[in-house]
C-alpha cells in the first residue's frame, strides 16, 4: 500500500497545472462525483475559480502523504 501511495504522490507532484475533479478522479481511481462531494465537505483541499473547482496537485500530494 505504501508503494501505491508513493506512486500517486510522486505522480501528483510531477503535475504542472491545476487538476479538475475528473482528472484527479482518474489519478485516484474514483469518480469525479466522489471528488466533488469530498471537496464540498472540506475533506480534499481545493480552490474555486468562479463556478469551477480545481485541485493543486502539490497540495493534494501533501494531503495524501499525511493520510
Amino acid at each position: 500500500m505504501e508503494t501505491l501511495n508513493l506512486n500517486l504522490v510522486e505522480r501528483l507532484r510531477c503535475t504542472k497545472s491545476a487538476l479538475s475533479a475528473q482528472e484527479l478522479a482518474k489519478i485516484l481511481n474514483c469518480t469525479a462525483r466522489y471528488i466533488l462531494k469530498s471537496a464540498k465537505a472540506g475533506n480534499i483541499p481545493c480552490y474555486r475559480i468562479g463556478g469551477m473547482v480545481r485541485f493543486d496537485p502539490v497540495i493534494v500530494a501533501e494531503w495524501l502523504n499525511t493520510r
